[in-house]
């Protein structure tokens, strides 16, 4: 018979690869998501050649800024903006975008 402290170690030595993968599958998500929808005015990564319409930050310039949180981006994301289109993002696009922009930080 197994013992309970074996389980609840077996359990938080498989946890723990799924709760790293989920970081980062939020951050891919979020530069993918950026590359269809947020490209054609921003530079979504370091080192990219400016290709936007309007004068528009690239995703490092953001991240840089010091005001730059979680907080702000996501009051940013759901507020409109004149010079950028009204989008509406789903809960899990709005913090993928997020966690993509924070990871360039």
């Amino acid at each position: 018979m197994l013992k309970l402290g074996y389980l609840s170690g077996l359990f938080g030595i498989l946890i723990i690869p799924t709760f790293v993968q989920a970081s980062e599958t939020m951050e891919e998500q979020g530069k993918v998501f950026a590359k269809a929808h947020c490209s054609e005015c921003h530079r979504i990564s370091p080192g990219e050649l400016a290709t936007g319409h309007f004068d528009a930050p690239s995703f490092q310039s953001i991240a840089n800024d010091p005001a730059v949180t979680e907080m702000s981006l996501n009051v940013f994301l759901r507020t409109p903006h004149s010079r950028m289109p009204d989008l509406m993002l789903s809960e899990p696009q709005k913090l993928n975008l997020i966690a993509y922009i924070l990871s360039l930080k």
